[in-house]
């Protein structure tokens, strides 16, 4: 494992690993709750036989009798890749500030489209996990950004429909609606209408905190619960503290996310690929040997995946 001096993310090391090195990587940081001492994932006892030469274990306790391996249990069950290809796939999954492409890995680490797509989309679910696993407080700014639903004009002249009198595609609109501290955390969630986001905010935001937000349809039910603060955006982005900069400049960079790296994301999988902006916006400051470590561990303590095991397999939930 990397020391605490060492802050920067090696690929390097990591390229250099051997298989057993790799393994016991990842073994350290998939039970790093007990120390890197691995625990049986079905009933937590710690008293197991090693069966050193297929890599598993199996508990000793009579009650339980559990067969497992480091991946058992995890997003990462029934995996093939090699460990060493599997640290540096995670490894290349944080260091990039605006995410990274399936195609792209698939051509760092020479493995199949398939492959990179399901294990970066597994990714994102460990991380979307995570985004909602807590509830914001203090100062909170909120905003809804409308994504998809795209009409295209006619190609031919006589034919071709004024872009700005097109309504969007109802079927295919999303509304990405994010919470954010100032300085803080954020999460992400998909609303029907922005109209909705006053009725999700009690589960999300804790009581007594400040909500920030613009002056779209329905913020006026905000302030039955929250201490709520409006910005007309028609008249001014702000009015001295109260504004949604904060909010603003996270989709700001989901934007780019979506051009610069992905080109386009897939309206099932907006709430993943929003998820996964926020915990590159909430862990930007923290250094990339920490983010890596986090991921992993993370990842070994997510269950499998009902949605993505067996995606190729056209199966849409695990058996």
């Amino acid at each position: 494992m990397l020391s605490s001096k060492a802050r920067t993310l090696s690929f390097k090391r990591i390229h250099t690993l051997t298989d057993e090195e790799a393994y016991a990587e990842f073994v350290a940081l998939r039970f790093a709750e007990n120390n890197g001492e691995p625990f049986c994932p079905k009933c937590g006892g710690t008293h197991l036989y090693h069966v050193s030469t297929r890599r598993r274990w199996k508990c000793a306790n009579k009650s339980c009798g559990a067969a497992f391996s480091a991946t058992s249990g995890t997003i990462f069950q029934d995996r093939k890749l090699p460990y060493r290809d599997l640290l540096l796939l995670v490894a290349h999954f944080v260091i990039e500030p605006k995410g990274i492409s399936a195609i792209r890995i698939s051509e760092l680490l020479e493995i199949s489209y398939k492959s990179a797509f399901v294990i970066l989309h597994k990714l994102r679910e460990v991380v979307t996990a995570h985004q909602s696993s807590f509830r914001l407080s203090g100062e909170v700014e909120i905003d809804a950004l409308h994504c998809g639903g795209y009409v295209k004009p006619g190609t031919d002249n006589p034919s071709r429909r004024n872009r700005r009198r097109l309504n969007r595609n109802k079927e295919k609109a999303k509304v990405v609606m994010v919470a954010r501290e100032r300085s803080g955390r954020s999460r992400a969630f998909m609303v029907s209408h922005e109209s909705k986001m006053p009725d999700i905010l009690p589960d999300v935001v804790e009581d007594g905190s400040f909500i920030f937000s613009d002056s779209f349809s329905g913020s006026s039910k905000i302030g039955a619960r929250f201490q709520a603060f409006r910005v007309n955006h028609s008249k001014q982005y702000a009015d001295g503290w109260i504004s949604t900069n904060h909010a603003e400049s996270f989709f700001s960079r989901l934007r780019r996310v979506e051009l610069g790296t992905h080109h386009k994301i897939a309206g099932p999988y907006t709430l993943y690929y929003a998820n996964d902006a926020c915990w590159r916006e909430d862990n930007r400051r923290v250094d990339s040997a920490t983010r890596y470590s986090r991921v992993l561990a993370l990842a070994g303590s997510h269950p499998v995946s009902r949605q993505w095991k067996g995606y190729w397999q056209r199966r849409n939930e695990a058996a």
